[in-house]
């Protein structure tokens, strides 16, 4: 079931989820933390979905300031309201409810704001004690493999039949609240648009239902995503998503904001995702951790895609592949033409070698010059920042993280930038860039980012699924951050 969760003064917002999502709905939280009588009467009355009442002290993760009696004299007077259900935490003033009310079905809450507790069963067992309608379990996941033990508890109960509901929070916690009904969790909280989230890390609905289609998901599905730090920016979960479901077939494509690539490699391995997209700072660590599964990953040292087989995973790379067709749909010969690199991270590797092979000349320009003439060096490319070596650049490319002027903060990028040549930036949010803008002043033909993301996405899919995503409907997908 999929539960909205509102604090009472937003009602509205549930109400318009409601009007544009309402088959998928299931029920409406509704947290009266900081609602006053007349707020939380409007509400229920106008929720036409049957209703969780919830109020939450702050060491619960809620913003209800009051006594513990005040509180419990809340939660109390709410039952008046006839809701499905009242949620209260476990070894509070609040439990007195469970037991001296008789016929009103009962949440019985376990929190850990701080992170995820080994004895999760033993506590399991301790809600389930109190005989509540549901028992629920929402330790935070500060590492991803938090979440395998999240699951695993969430597993056991299922095992024996219980009603729980039971997943991560946090931006980790991902993982397991998108796994958690396929292993048997009751319950799943969406947060909706335009209201504040009433937990760490929900889902928002539309990415629930258009994106995740979390409804859906079984046992039986797949799971891919994109590994780095930050991730929010990528368009790849929109794309993927999408084409999954055009094709029908059943995989999801999530977000992996990870601090360690070497603690995400490893769940990764256990938790059986079956592919991933890797993104800055992780192209090298991934082309290390995997077995090289092309020359362009062997060559760059570099890989952004790793592809779950038999024997582990095989790290590949779609970058330089999908770079070389942007150039050359872009009427730009390869061979004998001079390309300058602006910077030195692994998108850099990654464009630099199979350039090289093409018969490009190739030169990197870093503000960070020892790792730039390091990564020269290893790629067998000139290094330099002079202006006359720059001058004489076809193609400009910029593969730093620059996207706005006020990240230009030494002007590197004013400084070092050939007139009248091809630009690409490499980035397609926004989709006109500052490096852009500087182009389009010096009569370069600007190209951004997004056609060289749809090729390399296009190429990823092929890799994990062997389908061909028809290219047409893909270019009719609405792309969007999360």
């Amino acid at each position: 079931m999929i539960c909205i969760a509102v604090f009472a003064e937003e009602y509205k917002l549930a109400q318009r989820a409601i009007s544009k999502y309402g088959k998928h709905i299931d029920l409406v939280e509704l947290r009266l933390d900081t609602a006053d009588r007349k707020t939380i009467e409007d509400a229920v009355a106008s929720i036409d979905r049957p209703y969780i009442l919830s109020c939450r002290p702050p060491e619960h993760g809620g913003r209800f300031k009051g006594t513990e009696a005040e509180r419990l004299a809340l939660l109390h007077a709410a039952m008046r309201y006839r809701p499905l259900y009242i949620d209260v935490e476990l070894g509070t003033a609040a439990e007195v409810l469970l037991e001296g009310t008789s016929g009103q079905p009962f949440i019985l809450s376990f929190h850990d704001p701080e992170g995820t507790p080994d004895n999760l069963e033993k506590i399991a067992a301790a809600l389930f004690a109190k005989k509540p309608a549901i028992a629920k379990l929402v330790p935070r996941a500060n590492r991803w493999m938090d979440n395998l033990k999240i699951l695993e508890t969430a597993d056991s109960l299922s095992r024996e039949s219980r009603r729980f509901i039971c997943f991560g929070a946090g931006e980790a916690g991902i993982f397991s609240r998108a796994m958690a009904p396929s292993h048997g969790s009751a319950i799943t909280y969406c947060s909706v648009e335009g209201a504040m989230p009433t937990a760490l890390g929900q889902i928002r609905l539309s990415h629930a239902i258009d994106l995740f289609r979390i409804n859906e998901i079984t046992n039986g599905w797949k799971t891919y995503g994109i590994v780095g730090k930050p991730v929010a920016h990528s368009f790849s979960p929109a794309f993927h998503n999408a084409a999954f479901a055009m094709h029908g077939i059943n995989a999801v494509y999530l977000p992996f904001p990870a601090d360690s690539f070497g603690e995400f490699f490893d769940f990764a391995g256990r938790a059986g995702i079956s592919g991933f997209s890797v993104t800055s700072p992780f192209k090298q660590e991934a082309a290390d951790a995997a077995e090289a599964g092309d020359e362009t990953t062997i060559g760059a040292k570099a890989a952004n895609t790793l592809v779950q087989t038999d024997e582990g995973y095989r790290a590949l790379n779609t970058d330089g592949t999908a770079f070389l067709e942007v150039l050359r749909g872009h009427g730009q010969e390869i061979e004998g033409c001079r390309i300058l690199l602006l910077g030195s991270g692994g998108v850099v590797r990654s464009l630099a070698y199979p350039l090289r092979r093409a018969g490009a000349e190739v030169v990197i320009c870093s503000r960070d010059e020892e790792r730039g003439r390091l990564v020269a060096s290893q790629l067998g490319c000139d290094f330099s920042c002079e202006a006359a070596a720059l001058a004489s650049a076809h193609v400009v490319v910029n593969a730093t993280s620059i996207t706005r002027p006020e990240e230009d903060t030494d002007g590197f990028l004013s400084r070092n930038f050939p007139v009248g040549v091809l630009a690409v930036d490499l980035h397609y949010d926004p989709p006109e860039t500052f490096f852009l803008k500087e182009a389009a002043l010096r009569g370069c033909r600007a190209v951004n980012g997004l056609e060289m993301f749809m090729r390399q996405a296009a190429m990823q899919f092929k890799l994990w699924t062997g389908v061909e995503p028809d290219a047409e409907a893909t270019r009719q997908i609405p792309l969007f951050k999360l």
